[in-house]
């Protein structure tokens, strides 16, 4: 298996549809990717909904994990990584998604770039209704130190092997004790903050801090293009 999808969901049963509709959609060969979702205690039909795209796509590999309580979009993250077997680890939102032609270009920069281990690249922000602009990358390069903004979910890749030196997100239930536990780590970073702005999800999204966490060790290539959709929460019917 060459790459896994893993898609975290929490009451998600009016997107996670749109979502695994990028998956099944694609246009590489479905047997070179599974799709690993974790459903992190769902109360509404999110169950239902995944069922039944397992149940109409059999052909493809799916993995379902189910949690008995919400644990929260980090921990449903490392228990999906935790059960990928591809390669390389893509993930996807549930209230995201991705254009059709998105793994295959991930296959290609693996191609043309054989000793990268991590890739990243933009994605297109859906704002308003009929509203929406791209988001390119800004360089970064390994080792170096900036603040969340700079990558989403969705917009960046990389090999499993490398979570064995980076290690997995910090396994907190709350954002006060997930930010905390990144500080520790990465102390630096306060600098770039004012006071008031280290707690809840925001700077210490687990978006950033898992890309922050493999920049320490890999120097990520980058990809000037967009081929991840983040759609605005106001937004899920578009």
């Amino acid at each position: 298996m060459k790459f896994s999808i893993v898609v975290p969901a929490y009451n998600s049963d009016k997107t996670i549809g749109r979502a695994l509709d990028s998956l099944t959609g694609q246009s590489i060969d479905r047997d070179l990717f599974e799709i690993v979702v974790v459903n992190d205690a769902s109360r509404d039909n999110t169950d239902v909904i995944i069922d039944a795209y397992m149940e109409k796509y059999p052909d493809f590999n799916w993995k379902l994990i189910i949690h008995d309580v919400n644990k929260n979009k980090a921990i449903s993250r490392n228990d999906g990584m935790r059960a990928a077997s591809g390669e390389w680890i893509c993930w996807l939102d549930a209230d995201d998604f991705y254009l059709p032609y998105y793994l295959e270009i991930m296959n290609q920069a693996t191609e043309k770039y054989p000793d990268s281990k991590m890739f990243y690249y933009g994605g297109i922000i859906v704002w308003k209704r009929w509203d929406s602009a791209p988001r390119y990358p800004m360089p970064v390069h390994m080792g170096e130190v900036f603040r969340s903004g700079q990558i989403m979910s969705g917009g960046f890749m990389f090999k499993k092997e490398c979570l064995d030196r980076c290690g997995y997100l910090p396994e907190e239930r709350s954002p006060y004790g997930f930010g905390e536990a990144m500080l520790t780590e990465f102390p630096e970073v306060k600098e770039l903050y004012k006071p008031g702005q280290l707690d809840l999800g925001n700077p210490w999204g687990d978006d950033w801090a898992m890309f922050y966490k493999l920049t320490r060790h890999f120097q990520p290539k980058m990809l000037n293009i967009t081929p991840y959709v983040v759609v605005n929460r106001e937004e899920h019917q578009l």
